[in-house]
């Protein structure tokens, strides 16, 4: 039998072990947010990506058309529209590096914090288990205490064939 002084520290360790899980699920809360606003970053990232490709062949097309018609103001006008979309995508791209380190870094915050979450609760599992070894409880279907619900119906089994002895005599 452990002392009451061991099985107060170890109490106060499982607390403590509680405490630091539930500020790393807050933790982890702030990161989901920051994972979700990411996310409906890069689909916009991606919208406007795909925007500029579609405008850039539509505008193209334009150009080259007005260049064969021989409109020489209206593929002007296309190759101005033209260098303004080439710049949108060139400082598009000059984004995207810096972007993905952010987000590659939210990720990884995201992963850690649930790592660490799986690693605090094992623990506290351990912990529990501890506790529950010096100190038994009263339940009787408890696996700690062998208290499991084949050991109920074997004792259960077994006063009925007492009983059934008792009365057959």
């Amino acid at each position: 039998m452990e002392s009451p002084d061991h099985l107060r520290d170890l109490k106060r360790q499982l607390e403590n072990l509680r405490n630091e899980v539930t500020m790393i699920k807050n933790t982890k809360l702030i990161v989901k947010k920051a994972v979700n606003s990411m996310s409906k970053d890069f689909q916009q990232v991606s919208k406007k990506h795909s925007k500029l490709n579609s405008a850039y062949e539509k505008i193209k097309t334009e150009m080259w058309c007005s260049i064969v018609s021989g409109n020489t103001v209206l593929a002007a006008r296309a190759e101005e529209k033209w260098k303004k979309i080439i710049d949108e995508q060139a400082r598009l791209q000059r984004d995207l590096p810096d972007k993905y380190k952010s987000w590659a870094a939210i990720v990884k915050a995201s992963t850690d914090y649930k790592k660490r979450v799986a690693d605090y609760e094992a623990k506290i599992t351990m912990k529990e288990e501890e506790i529950h070894r010096f100190e038994p409880c009263g339940s009787l279907t408890c696996k700690h205490c062998k208290r499991d619900f084949l050991a109920i119906k074997k004792a259960k089994v077994a006063l009925k064939e007492r009983v059934a002895k008792v009365l057959n005599k």
